[in-house]
């Protein structure tokens, strides 16, 4: 237990830094997803991690009204994040805790904001997690689309 607490904290600080490195550093990974753009995530889209995290990072490339975070398996089952719409979540950083997460081939992150303009944008990537995982991209090529071998496993 306070293994996964230092992880958490650890993985929280990580974010922190993250999120103060310089507007060229996020550029780099940047989304094309429309005003204002999506500067960084971690995970990173298509990524495959060792471990689940325990935090999930957006930065925007300015502030941003939260009207939706979801987190969905591969086969578009929800998990509960605890998301509830808050008028007032107004930021260009958004740091969340994530639950535990049920086996799943891969994860899709989905959300939405508004913008300072009142324009709606939203976005989704994807990332998967243990040693033996395939990056998203590459399962979806080989399975398809929303299937996920681990829910019919269970």
């Amino acid at each position: 237990m306070k293994t996964r607490q230092y992880n958490h904290f650890l993985l929280s600080l990580i974010a922190l830094i993250l999120l103060s490195t310089s507007s060229s550093v996020l550029a780099q990974h940047s989304h094309e997803a429309g005003p204002p753009l999506l500067g960084v995530t971690s995970p990173k889209d298509d990524s495959v991690l060792r471990n689940a995290p325990p935090v999930v990072v957006l930065s925007f490339r300015s502030d941003v009204r939260v009207i939706k975070l979801r987190l969905l398996t591969a086969g578009r089952i929800p998990i509960n994040l605890g998301f509830t719409y808050d008028p007032d979540r107004v930021s260009h950083n958004i740091v969340w805790n994530l639950p535990e997460l049920v086996p799943s081939s891969y994860y899709i992150f989905a959300w939405a904001v508004i913008d300072e303009t009142g324009q709606l944008v939203q976005g989704e990537f994807k990332f998967s997690v243990g040693t033996d995982a395939l990056p998203p991209s590459e399962f979806i090529e080989t399975y398809g689309l929303y299937i996920d071998h681990l829910e019919e496993e269970r």
